[in-house]
Parts: structure tokens; C-alpha cells; sequence
């Protein structure tokens, strides 16, 4: 990510809030298998 610096607070606030959201979705649909066991 070159712009990362160029990008201000809030931005950068909100880019990682949503890969923090894709990645607890993620882990979500992970462990669902795990549950049907």
C-alpha cells in the first residue's frame, strides 16, 4: 500500500475495521463445519 501514509486517520480507521470485519467473518464461516461434526 504506497498511499497508506497519504491516507488520513479516518480512513485508515476504516479500512482496518473492515478487514477486521472480513476476518472475523471469515473465521465465522470457518468454524461452521466444525460445529456440524
Amino acid at each position: 500500500m504506497a498511499g497508506w501514509r497519504a491516507m488520513s486517520r479516518t480512513n485508515r480507521t476504516a479500512a482496518l475495521a473492515v478487514l477486521f470485519i472480513c476476518f472475523m467473518t471469515g473465521l465465522a464461516w470457518a468454524s461452521v463445519p466444525l460445529y456440524r461434526l
